[in-house]
């Protein structure tokens, strides 16, 4: 499966970082986004520095991905 841009954006753009009202994309927490046929990086900032915070916000982009694009086991 190959990914564009344009659909992980709009994947993160129902996504808040905690204690920020607007969506990952509106807060221009999104930093960069890469793909690779079916790998995709995404590079985001947050202004909340705890850990939780952090991993809140990666394991939230994980299950939308997953949600959108489940997983195909070989």
């Amino acid at each position: 499966m190959s990914f564009k841009k344009q659909d992980i954006y709009k994947a993160l753009e129902t996504l808040t970082a905690p204690g920020e009202g607007k969506s990952l994309v509106e807060n221009g927490n999104v930093k960069n986004v890469v793909t690779f046929g079916d790998e995709v990086i995404v590079d985001v900032v947050i202004n909340n520095p705890t850990l939780q915070a952090k991993k809140k916000v990666e394991v939230d982009i994980m299950k939308r991905f997953t949600s959108m694009w489940p997983l195909k086991l070989s």
